[in-house]
């Protein structure tokens, strides 16, 4: 819990050593090592991010997200078609994000004008949203 408030505090540093800790204690909880990936990948170390997102993405829940935070990395390493081969997975397992949120992440700016990116994100915009009732 004191984890993720220092991840809500943008204290990545902090974050990650206590997610680090959780991992050490459990390999299995594939929650700890998702956001292990995501404070390691906003802090800029995306080495270590990179084996966190993939240990993250062996869990069904969290697997969709992870290819998504996988296809960020390899975009801001300049390994676009990476990028494009994990972004395509995560729709297909159904990533769920807006279209806009998606032309708005600076990871991905470097994919914008490329068909495939285009065509990956006019399939996002084609997707049924659940409707909720209130």
């Amino acid at each position: 819990r004191v984890a993720y408030e220092y991840l809500n505090d943008e204290r990545f540093a902090d974050s990650a050593q206590m997610y680090e800790r959780l991992v050490v204690d459990d390999p299995r909880d594939h929650d700890a090592w998702f956001f292990l990936g995501y404070t390691l990948h906003m802090s800029g170390d995306l080495e270590r991010a990179m084996v966190a997102h993939r240990k993250a993405a062996d869990d069904g829940k969290r697997r969709p997200n992870a290819l998504y935070n996988i296809a960020c990395v390899h975009a801001l390493e300049g390994r676009w078609e990476e990028a494009l081969d994990f972004l395509s997975k995560s729709q297909r397992l159904g990533f769920r994000r807006k279209r806009s949120e998606i032309l708005t992440d600076p990871d991905l700016m470097c994919l914008h004008g490329n068909q495939r990116f285009n065509d990956i994100v006019d399939g996002l915009s084609k997707r049924k949203w659940p409707r909720f009732r209130t």
